[in-house]
């Protein structure tokens, strides 16, 4: 983005589909929507595991 610019970036990241976002290195991941649902479950519980600090 830094040396893209905000604008070019957003709008790149927001038109372009999510395999080449991934492999542009916008995202870190691009999940086909057949098997999102089980990956949107994979993380919550990975996310739910992580023990809070108090």
């Amino acid at each position: 983005m830094y040396r893209l610019g905000a604008e070019p970036a957003k709008r790149m990241l927001l038109t372009v589909d999510g395999r080449t976002a991934a492999d542009w290195g916008l995202v870190l991941d691009a999940t086909p929507a057949d098997e999102l649902d089980a990956r949107v479950a994979t993380l919550a519980d990975r996310t739910a595991s992580v023990p809070v600090c108090r």
